[in-house]
């Protein structure tokens, strides 16, 4: 999904269930669609967050958050985009 600017859709296809991404926007739009976000840190979306979205600074992070999600869910499976 590089260079795709509206990735809603792409994540309603994907089903997805965590959606790891940079662009601020991005991240409002999918968090406001009732995904979980993973923000990766950068000079340019370091804007307020909502609640969906949570800043991750590393990948190290983000495999962290992605285990605490999936060691709390119900699903038998967790779909990360």
């Amino acid at each position: 999904m590089l260079g795709s600017h509206y990735k809603v859709n792409q994540a309603k296809e994907l089903g997805c269930d965590i959606f790891i991404e940079d662009r601020y926007e991005n991240a409002i739009q999918l968090a406001l669609a009732g995904f979980e976000v993973l923000l990766m840190d950068c000079n340019y979306n370091r804007l307020p967050l909502i609640p969906g979205i949570t800043r991750v600074y590393d990948w190290k992070e983000v495999y962290k958050v992605i285990e605490e999600y999936i060691a709390g869910s119900n699903e038998k499976s967790t779909k990360i985009a």
